[in-house]
C-alpha cells in the first residue's frame, strides 16, 4: 500500500487528484522541499493508477499529476524522467508548469532543459516546454536533432511571415545552420513549399530564407554551402532532398555560385540516389554549359559516371547535352568520345546504340591516337552494334572478354544435412541462448524479417526440457535474470492469448508465472480467436503453439519429462527411426508417459527406413506397434503432380487493388494426417482450395516458414502451396517482406512442383530489393540441387507478367542478378522458355526488352542453341527502340553458337 501522505501535504495530493491545475501554484509555493519530496510517493501511485483509469477530468489529472511531480523532484535528472511521459494530452499553456518551477536556481532550470532536449519524444513533441525553460534559465540553446525539429515545426504556423518570426526569434542564429544537418526537416519543409507556395509564398523556407540571405540576416555563403553539402551527404528519401532543393531554387545561384560547385553537380549526376537530386544536378550542369562556364574535364567526369547509372532518364538528358555540346564546339570531342566510349560497356544495349552514334557522328574530329582507343573500347559492343563499329572503324574489332568455350555455370553449393547440435549442458549457456531466440525474433520482427532457423528453436527447446527435468530450481533461476526484460514473459494473459514468440509459454511455466488453468484454456480461447476454417498458415503456428502447450502443461503438471520424441536428429527437421525407437524404450524403462502431439509431430518426422521396423516391433508399446505401421505405410506420400495441385490464373483485374494470386487447388489433399491423427495435425489434411487458402487468408507474411518446414520436412511442395496465397498478395500489393522466406524452403528437402515455382516466381517480381535478392537465391538453390524446372518456372513468369500480377522490369532486374553471379545458363533457360510468351503477347512489349536483354546478355557467355519464336519477325523491324535493339542482339548471339 501507499505510504501514508502527511497532513501538510493533503491539500497538494487532494488537487492533484481531482485534476485543480489552478490551485498547485500556490499549494506547491507554501511547500518545503522536505515536504514536497513527502508528496512524491503519493504522485507515483496517482501516475500508476491514470495509466488505466480515465476519469471525466482526465487531462487535467494527467497534467496536475505532471506539474506537482516536476516540483517536488528535487534534482533535475529526477524532473526530466518524470516529465519524459508528458506526451500530447498535457495540451496548453505551459504557464502553470513554468510558475512552480520559477523558484528553482537558473542552473537547475537549465540542467533540466538541456536534458529534456536530449529526449527526442518530449523536445520535438514538447517544444515548447523546452524553449520555455531555455528562456528561463538563459543556458546554451539546445542543438538535438528532435529540438531541430520542434523548432521547424513550431515556425511553421501560418502567422505571419516566416522571414519576420525568424528575426524576431532568438534561437534563430543557432538553429538554423543545424536545419541542414537534420535530414528529417528536408520533408517539412517540402510539405511547407506544397501547401504555401502558391498561396502564401511568404510562408515558405526558401522565399523566407532568400530573404534574410538578401537583407544580411543571415549569411548567403553559408546557406549555399550547407544546402549544397546536404544533398552531397544524401537523404533518406525525395521529400526530403525536395525541401533542401527549394532553398536552393529560391536562393536562385548566380553562374559565380554555380562555377563554384562544378564538382558537387558532378557528384551529385554521378552518385546521388535520388532522380529528383540528379534532375536538378544535371539541370546545373546544363545552365554553366550554356554559359560558356563547364570545362570540358567536368563534362567528360559526369559522362563517365552517370552512362552506369541504372536510370534511363538521367542517361537519356546527359547524351541531349553531349550531342549539343559537340555540335556547338567540336573542339571537345578529343576529350569527351573516349568518355563516351565507356558506354560501350553498358549492360543496357540502348545506351550502347547511344554511344556508338555519338561516336560516328564526331570520330572525324579526333586524332589518330583517340580513334585506336575508340576502336579499342568497340569491342566491348555486341551483335549488331559490333558490326556497324566493324564498318565504321573499317576493319574486324579483336572481340574481348571470357571465352564462351571456357564458360562454367557458377552454382551455389547444395545443402547437406547436418546433425543438430546437442543442447547446451550447463544452464548459464542455455539461458543465454534463449535470450538470444527471443532477441533474433524480436529483431527480425522489426526487420519484416522471417524468424530464425528451426534447429536453433528445437535445440533450445530440447535443452529446456531436460535441465527442467534434472533440477528445475537450478534452470529457474538462471533464466529469471536473464529474461527479466523480455516482453510477455511476466504477464500470464499475454503469453497464452497473444504474444508471438513460440517459446513463452515454456519459459513462463519454468519460471511459475503461468498457472495450469490458463494452459488448460489457452487452446480453446485461441480456437474462438480464430476464424474456422483455419488459414492455411495459421495450422501450422497452431501446431507449434499445441507442442509448446503440451510441454508446459507436463512441466506444471510435474510430469517428468527427460527429453522430447521430437527433436529432430536433423538440422532439416527429419529425424531417424533407430533415434525415435531408442527414446520409446527409455520412456517404457522408465515408465512414462508418452505425449500425445510431442509422439504424432516425431511420426511426422521420423525418416521411413524398413530396417528399424523390427526394433520397433520389439517395443511392444502401442506407440511401438503404431510406429511399425507409419513405417510400413510409408508415411505421408507425396501426391502425383497432376493430382496435386491445379494452377488457376484469374483474369486480368481491373485495379490494382482488386488483384488476386494465381490459385491452387488439390484433388488429394493429405488423408493420411486426417486418417491417423489428431489435433493439431489433421487440420493439415483437407485439400487446397482457393476458399482456403487464398481468398480468406488473413496472414499478412509468413514469416515463420524456417520452423515450419519441420513440421512436415520432406514435404516442402505443400507448405509451398499454403504460402502461394499470401506471398500472391503481398507482391502485387508492394507488401514488403514477401521474399525472404524462400531461401529456407528452397534448401529444404522434398520434390519442388509447380507451387514451389510458383512462389518463387512471385518473390522475383517483389518490390523490394531484398525480397528480390532471397527469391533469386531460392532460384539458384533449386537450380543447385537439381530440382529447377526452367521451362516451368519460365512459362510461370511469363503467365504472370502477363495478366499484370507481376512487373516485368523487377522480374527482368533479378534474373540479371541471377545471371550476374555466374548462373548464366540457368537464367537463360528460364528466359528461353518465358519470352515466346511474352513476344507473343503485345501488351507486354515494354517487359519483354529487358528480358530479350538479359537473355542476350547470358548468351553471349553460355553460348546456348536455341530457337525462340517471334523473335526473328521483332529483329527484322525497324527503329532503335529497346524491343528491336535486343532482339537483333539475341539473335546475334543465338546464331553465333550455333555448330
Amino acid at each position: 500500500m501507499t505510504a501514508p501522505v502527511p497532513p501538510e501535504v493533503s491539500d497538494l495530493c487532494t488537487a492533484v487528484r481531482r485534476g485543480r491545475v489552478e490551485d498547485l501554484p500556490g499549494l506547491l509555493k507554501a511547500l518545503t522541499d522536505a515536504q514536497r519530496r513527502a508528496c512524491l510517493p503519493e504522485l507515483r501511485a496517482r501516475r500508476k493508477e491514470l495509466r488505466t483509469a480515465r476519469p471525466d477530468n482526465f487531462r487535467d489529472c494527467v497534467r496536475a499529476t505532471l506539474i506537482a511531480g516536476a516540483a517536488c523532484n528535487p534534482g533535475a535528472a529526477a524532473a526530466a524522467a518524470w516529465l519524459s511521459t508528458i506526451d500530447r494530452v498535457f495540451g496548453k499553456p505551459w504557464e502553470p508548469l513554468f510558475d512552480v518551477l520559477a523558484d528553482r536556481g537558473r542552473e537547475w532550470l537549465g540542467d533540466l532543459a538541456q536534458r529534456l532536449a536530449g529526449r527526442d519524444a518530449v523536445a520535438e513533441a514538447s517544444y515548447e516546454l523546452v524553449a520555455g525553460l531555455v528562456r528561463m534559465s538563459g543556458c546554451a540553446v539546445p542543438t538535438s536533432d528532435a529540438f531541430v525539429r520542434g523548432w521547424v515545426h513550431e515556425t511553421a504556423t501560418p502567422a505571419g511571415p516566416l522571414a519576420d518570426r525568424l528575426r524576431a526569434d532568438e534561437f534563430t542564429p543557432v538553429l538554423l545552420p543545424r536545419l541542414f544537418d537534420v535530414a528529417e526537416v528536408g520533408a517539412e519543409i517540402n510539405w511547407m513549399e506544397h501547401w504555401w507556395a502558391a498561396r502564401r509564398p511568404e510562408l515558405v523556407w526558401s522565399t523566407a530564407l532568400a530573404e534574410l540571405a538578401a537583407t544580411g540576416f543571415v549569411e548567403r555563403d553559408m546557406l549555399v554551402a550547407r544546402c549544397v553539402s546536404r544533398l552531397v551527404r544524401g537523404t533518406e528519401t525525395p521529400s526530403m532532398a525536395r525541401g533542401y532543393l527549394a532553398i536552393l531554387a529560391g536562393l536562385d545561384l548566380s553562374a559565380d555560385e554555380m562555377a563554384d560547385r562544378t564538382g558537387d553537380w558532378v557528384h551529385l549526376v554521378a552518385d546521388s540516389p535520388l532522380l529528383v537530386v540528379v534532375d536538378r544536378a544535371q539541370e546545373m550542369l546544363r545552365r554553366l554549359w550554356e554559359g560558356d562556364r563547364l570545362p570540358v574535364q567536368s563534362l567528360a567526369e559526369a559522362t563517365r559516371a552517370v552512362l552506369f547509372r541504372t536510370e534511363k532518364k538521367p542517361v537519356r538528358a546527359h547524351f541531349v547535352l553531349l550531342g549539343k555540346a559537340l555540335a556547338r564546339d567540336r573542339s571537345g570531342a578529343e576529350t569527351l568520345l573516349p568518355a563516351v566510349a565507356e558506354g560501350f560497356s553498358s549492360a543496357e544495349t540502348d545506351i550502347q546504340d547511344r554511344a556508338l552514334k555519338l561516336v560516328a557522328r564526331h570520330l572525324d574530329a579526333v586524332s589518330q591516337r583517340a580513334r585506336t582507343e575508340l576502336a579499342e573500347a568497340a569491342t566491348a559492343l555486341t551483335g549488331d552494334l559490333r558490326a556497324r563499329a566493324d564498318k565504321l572503324f573499317g576493319a574486324p574489332l579483336t572481340p574481348t572478354g571470357p571465352d564462351s568455350e571456357d564458360y562454367q555455370e557458377a552454382l551455389p553449393a547444395a545443402v547437406e544435412p547436418r546433425r543438430l547440435a546437442p543442447a547446451p549442458e550447463g544452464v548459464d549457456e542455455l539461458a543465454m541462448d534463449v535470450v538470444l531466440l527471443f532477441r533474433a525474433y524480436e529483431l527480425e520482427a522489426e526487420q519484416d524479417g522471417f524468424g530464425v532457423s528451426g534447429a536453433v528453436l528445437e535445440r533450445v527447446l530440447d535443452g529446456l526440457v531436460r535441465h527442467a527435468h534434472r533440477d528445475w530450481v537450478e534452470l529457474a533461476e538462471a533464466l529469471r535474470p536473464a529474461v527479466r526484460d523480455i516482453f510477455g514473459l511476466h504477464n500470464p494473459f499475454t503469453a497464452v492469448r497473444g504474444n508471438p514468440h513460440p517459446l513463452t509459454v515454456v519459459v513462463s511455466t519454468l519460471l511459475g508465472e503461468l498457472p495450469p488453468h490458463l494452459l488448460l484454456s489457452a487452446p480453446e480461447e485461441r480456437r474462438r480467436a480464430r476464424r474456422c476454417p483455419f488459414d492455411a498458415l495459421d495450422i501450422y503456428e497452431w501446431v507449434l503453439l499445441a507442442r509448446m502447450w503440451e510441454v508446459a502443461l507436463r512441466m506444471s503438471k510435474n510430469t517428468p519429462t527427460p527429453f522430447l520424441l521430437s527433436t529432430p536428429t536433423f538440422e532439416t527437421g527429419e529425424l531417424e527411426p533407430a533415434e525415435l525407437v531408442a527414446r520409446l524404450r527409455e520412456y517404457q524403462r522408465l515408465g512414462l508417459p508418452v505425449g500425445t502431439v510431442d509422439f504424432e509431430q516425431a511420426l511426422l518426422r521420423v525418416r521411413i527406413d524398413e530396417s528399424a521396423q523390427q526394433a520397433a516391433e520389439d517395443l511392444g508399446s502401442p506407440e511401438g506397434r503404431r510406429l511399425v505401421e507409419w513405417l510400413r505405410s510409408g508415411g505421408i506420400p507425396q501426391p502425383p503432380e497432376g493430382e496435386h495441385v491445379l494452377i488457376t490464373l484469374p483474369e486480368p483485374p481491373a485495379h490494382k487493388s482488386h488483384r488476386q494470386p494465381a490459385m491452387l487447388t488439390s484433388n488429394a489433399g493429405l488423408p493420411a494426417l486426417a486418417e491417423h491423427f489428431g489435433e493439431p495435425f489433421r487440420y493439415l489434411a483437407p485439400p487446397l482450395t482457393p476458399a482456403l487458402d487464398n481468398s480468406q487468408c488473413h496472414h499478412s507474411l509468413p514469416w515463420n516458414v524456417p520452423v515450419w518446414l519441420g513440421t512436415l520436412p520432406g514435404h516442402r511442395e505443400t507448405l509451398a502451396a499454403h504460402l502461394l496465397g499470401p506471398i500472391g498478395q503481398a507482391v502485387p500489393g508492394e507488401i514488403p517482406g514477401s521474399g525472404r522466406c524462400l531461401p529456407a524452403l528452397a534448401e529444404a528437402p522434398g520434390p519442388a512442383g509447380p507451387a514451389t515455382h510458383l512462389v518463387v516466381a512471385y518473390g522475383l517480381g517483389a518490390r523490394g530489393v531484398k525480397d528480390r535478392v532471397g527469391a533469386v537465391d531460392a532460384l539458384l538453390m533449386l537450380a543447385a540441387t537439381g530440382a529447377l524446372d526452367a521451362g516451368r518456372f519460365g512459362k510461370d513468369i511469363a503467365e504472370l507478367i502477363c495478366r499484370g500480377l507481376l512487373k516485368a522490369t523487377r522480374v527482368s532486374d533479378a534474373l540479371r542478378t541471377a545471371a550476374d553471379g555466374g548462373a548464366h545458363a540457368t537464367t537463360f533457360a528460364v528466359l528461353a522458355a518465358a519470352l515466346p510468351v511474352l513476344l507473343a503477347d503485345p501488351k507486354a512489349g515494354r517487359g519483354a526488352g529487358a528480358f530479350l536483354a538479359v537473355a542476350a546478355e547470358c548468351a553471349e557467355r553460355c553460348r546456348p542453341v536455341a530457337e525462340i519464336p517471334h523473335l526473328e519477325e521483332i529483329a527484322a523491324r525497324r527503329g532503335s527502340a529497346q524491343l528491336v535493339l535486343e532482339a537483333r542482339r539475341l539473335l546475334a548471339a543465338l546464331k553465333a553458337s550455333q555448330p
